[in-house]
């Protein structure tokens, strides 16, 4: 049962801070790629306000080539047997300014009661350059 009140409310903003501090970036979109929450890093690491981040689509955020690899990873989750629970990739990211910022990404699916895919949850974090692979 969800507790309600100050505790819990102390609790949430406890929580917000938290994820707030973190040097990556977390996120959650809904199944078409609509940013329906993020931390305050997206300031940091893509130049967007966190209230202007939420609701555009990660096609807004990624390189051509990374919406590819991401469209890729999520067919191959979605005609997966036994169903997948996520996975990791390396994107390319658009900053605000233009610049490319190349990030390792962690998906988890969260799934409906009909085993849909709902929504993805997220973890960005920024690579350092010499960490970098090979582009193709």
């Amino acid at each position: 049962m969800a507790r309600s009140g100050p505790d819990n409310d102390k609790r949430l903003a406890h929580l917000q801070g938290v994820l707030d501090r973190l040097q990556d970036m977390i996120w959650t979109t809904d199944f078409d790629g609509r940013v329906t929450w993020v931390n305050r890093s997206v300031e940091r690491i893509l130049g967007w306000d966190v209230d202007d981040a939420i609701g555009r689509t990660v096609d807004e955020y990624l390189s051509p080539r990374s919406i590819r690899i991401l469209g890729d990873a999520i067919r191959r989750a979605i005609t997966a047997t036994p169903p997948v629970d996520g996975f990791r990739e390396q994107v390319d990211y658009v900053h605000r300014d233009g610049r490319q910022i190349s990030c390792e990404l962690r998906v988890t699916f969260v799934r409906d009661d009909h085993g849909r895919i709902a929504e993805l949850d997220g973890v960005s974090r920024e690579l350092p350059a010499d960490a970098l692979e090979p582009t193709p």
